[in-house]
């Protein structure tokens, strides 16, 4: 009994930032979130250890932490960043949508092809580290102005 009256004195007590948590948590779970990008496979639009915040009403409104949706929004679009979990170990990943439902793709040695039609693409060129004093500032590198991506290197 006395566990119970202590428990419930210190949810009494610290009521405000009990409701502050589950703020935090509802608008996490249904609204907005952020993830960091696990791999350099999107530079260099998308670096290795950059934060991005994703839109959890994108496509419409679910349930959190269930597939259940109340209301269906836009369908992905071929270009889209997209966040997922991977199948293997749970680990979030960060890649471009290519392919939509119904959609072949494969890759033939080092060209892409979606529906049997090869896609011309054209490999970005490799930029240079950015060397940061003030992150979210614009930096200067020998390819011009890059944003500073949040990251500092001194």
């Amino acid at each position: 009994m006395k566990l119970l009256t202590g428990a419930l004195r210190a949810a009494r007590d610290n009521k405000r930032f009990l409701v502050g948590m589950s703020l935090l948590f509802a608008f996490r779970a249904c609204i907005a979130d952020w993830a960091v990008v696990p791999s350099g496979s999107m530079n260099p639009t998308l670096i290795e250890g950059d934060y991005i915040l994703m839109n959890r009403l994108a496509y419409g409104i679910r349930v959190p932490a269930t597939t259940v949706w109340l209301k269906r929004g836009d369908e992905p679009r071929r270009g889209d960043v997209v966040v997922f979990s991977s199948p293997e170990d749970g680990t979030k990943l960060v890649k471009r949508l290519i392919g939509l439902p119904g959609d072949v793709v494969e890759m033939r040695g080092e060209a892409l092809f979606i529906n049997h039609q090869r896609i011309a693409y054209t490999s970005l060129p490799t930029l240079p580290p950015v060397h940061c004093h003030k992150p979210l500032q614009p930096c200067h590198t020998n390819s011009g102005l890059r944003p500073c991506r949040g990251r500092r290197t001194l």
